[in-house]
């Protein structure tokens, strides 16, 4: 029990120095391969169009629109109806109802901030007496679901107040 303790280290082996010359030349080569790859990858452009909206007639887009909507699809929906906005020449009351459309898809897809400002645009672009009363209904909802009860009181109170005031809060 009274053999004493060796903390010396074995000896560093010696390495070739054709070993480590081999080793750094496959390094370089795969440096080199790397980069020429990353120069021959094609390039992605985020900015392209998902695909055939474009060639769509405004017809065929509304066609379209309708169809996602029937199918639960109500972001994409409204994507579509976006696109024909942006496509056609529409009057003031086509645009309006056009806005309330986006709005009412965002609004079943529960993107409820988002379907306000659509109202809000429907509004503003026309007023339409067919759809006031639909609009106030879909903004106060959306309101409640978003747990913005003070804004739907403010918002309340500048759509029932009969005389013209500064907008309420």
């Amino acid at each position: 029990m009274e053999g004493k303790l060796d903390f010396s280290l074995p000896e560093k082996k010696q390495k070739n120095a054709i070993t480590n010359l081999i080793i750094i030349v496959l390094l370089l080569i795969l440096i080199g391969l790397s980069a020429a790859n990353m120069d021959l990858s094609p390039v992605t452009d985020n900015h392209a169009p998902d695909g055939a909206s474009y060639s769509l007639s405004a017809e065929q887009t509304k066609q379209l629109a309708g169809k996602l909507a029937q199918r639960n699809l109500h972001i994409r929906a409204a994507n579509v109806w976006k696109d024909y906005l942006t496509a056609g020449k529409l009057n003031d009351t086509e645009h309006a109802r056009t806005l309330f459309q986006i709005g009412t898809l965002l609004e079943k897809a529960n993107l409820y901030d988002q379907a306000i400002e659509y109202f809000y645009r429907s509004e503003i672009v026309a007023e339409l007496g067919e759809l006031k009363p639909q609009i106030n209904a879909h903004i106060r909802n959306c309101f409640e679901r978003l747990g913005k009860f003070s804004a739907l009181r403010y918002e309340l109170m500048d759509r029932t107040s009969l005389e013209a005031a500064p907008a309420a809060g």
